[in-house]
């Protein structure tokens, strides 16, 4: 009987992760994909207030997407043993 529910947690937790990875992924990847084209300048010039605003927009994307990464692999292994260790990661 353990086995059984054990072997559906982790088939739960798989689909979970799934999905969430999915959800959080795209509009992540959606931003990071604008932000680069507006960058190139392929659809006119940009100030160079408009290209400070716009590379912070792509360090910070490029952040969540690790902050989300490292949340998913944790979420895949099982969880984080601990608070304090996961935050020092982050």
């Amino acid at each position: 009987m353990a086995l059984d529910e054990d072997a559906e947690l982790r088939r739960l937790r798989e689909e979970l992760v799934s999905k969430v990875s999915h959800d959080l992924r795209s509009p992540i990847t959606a931003i990071a994909g604008f932000v680069e084209v507006l960058l190139a300048r392929e659809d006119g010039p940009l100030n160079e207030t408009q290209v400070q605003y716009l590379e912070i927009v792509a360090s910070n994307t490029d952040r969540l997407l690790q902050v989300v990464d490292r949340l998913i692999d944790e979420a895949a292994a099982g969880g984080a043993s601990s608070p304090a260790r996961y935050n020092q990661r982050l």
